[in-house]
């Protein structure tokens, strides 16, 4: 799978809760036995609604943010979280190289976004994503973006809170 198909082929989102979320790491489960099985992350919306090239031209450069203001005044919005599972021989440490789209997902819950943060800004401060912080029963992959990410994230944290 591909961590962003192709603009070119695919229409352009009609707003941030309309699109597919890839993540471009992988990762791996482990269950009480030891046994390991690598996946990707996919968030899929409940309802995706494309534009056609002509009606996305026409939007203002920042229409995904107002639009998704405008989406959560209407009812929360719902994502689908998933794991494409790796078959053998797809890499886990290339975050470029795309697995074959037959994988198999697996449906492991649903994120649901009420509302957004009154002053973005301020919200995002005291936030720290480290993609190699996982939970009990996942593992990071051998990856090495994993742990450049994390470092660089560190860095972007420390200088919104100096």
């Amino acid at each position: 799978m591909a961590a962003m198909p192709d603009p070119d082929v695919r229409p352009a989102a009609s707003g941030r809760a309309h699109e597919d979320y890839y993540g471009v790491n992988a990762f791996v489960f482990v269950n009480s036995a030891g046994q390991k099985q690598a996946f990707r992350y996919h968030l899929v919306p409940e309802r995706s609604v494309h534009l056609d090239a002509a009606e996305a031209a026409k939007r203002a450069p920042d229409f995904l943010i107002d639009e998704f203001q405008e989406r959560l005044k209407n009812g929360p919005v719902i994502f689908h979280l998933k794991a494409q599972l790796a078959g053998p021989g797809d890499p886990t440490n290339d975050a470029t190289k795309a697995w074959p789209g037959d994988r198999k997902e697996v449906e492991l819950g649903a994120v649901t976004i009420e509302r957004a943060a009154a002053n973005s800004l301020e919200a995002q401060k005291p936030l720290l994503f480290l993609p190699g912080q996982v939970p009990e029963g996942i593992e990071a992959s051998d990856d090495p973006l994993i742990d450049v990410r994390n470092g660089a994230y560190a860095v972007s944290y420390s200088r919104r809170n100096p």
